[in-house]
């Protein structure tokens, strides 16, 4: 797929994030579907594509090469100041809460000696980074905020 052929077959509108179909028996109406996992895909010259990558490619003139992420966690939300080309590290840490083995609730956040918390994080460069001991989870996680922003950017 290139820039050209997706600017013709479909309008993309970056205030929306939806796509329009430009021709054919859908002409007019909105292009794409809700898949099981959230995002919206289409199908163009009988192969699926994610809208978001689609997206990348009519805005910039290129697929990415790496992950497209949803600054607001909502897979669904196309809009062109929504998306950013990422690595996966960074895509990893914008998520709307802890990961499913986390038995804190928080993320970023581990139980340390009866009602002490850890906050730590992964650094770019995949070793952890000791953030302190807390008195509440809370307090650790706003630790963890603060080095997510520093190692991260907004996500």
């Amino acid at each position: 797929m290139n820039q050209k052929a997706l600017k013709n077959a479909l309008n993309y509108d970056p205030l929306t994030g939806s796509f329009w179909w430009l021709s054919g028996t859908h002409k007019g109406k909105r292009a794409g579907t809700l898949s099981s996992i959230g995002y919206i895909k289409l199908a163009l010259n009988s192969k699926m594509y994610q809208a978001h990558r689609l997206a990348v490619l009519y805005m910039t003139g290129k697929l990415p090469t790496s992950d497209v992420d949803h600054i607001n966690c909502n897979r669904a939300d196309n809009r062109w100041s929504n998306l950013r080309v990422v690595s996966r590290s960074v895509n990893g840490h914008n998520r709307a809460r802890a990961n499913s083995n986390n038995k804190s609730g928080w993320a970023g956040v581990y139980r340390f000696r009866g009602d002490s918390w850890i906050a730590q994080i992964a650094s770019p460069h995949k070793s952890k980074q000791y953030l302190g001991i807390f008195d509440s989870p809370e307090a650790a996680h706003l630790m963890y905020l603060v080095a997510k922003e520093v190692y991260f950017g907004n996500s």
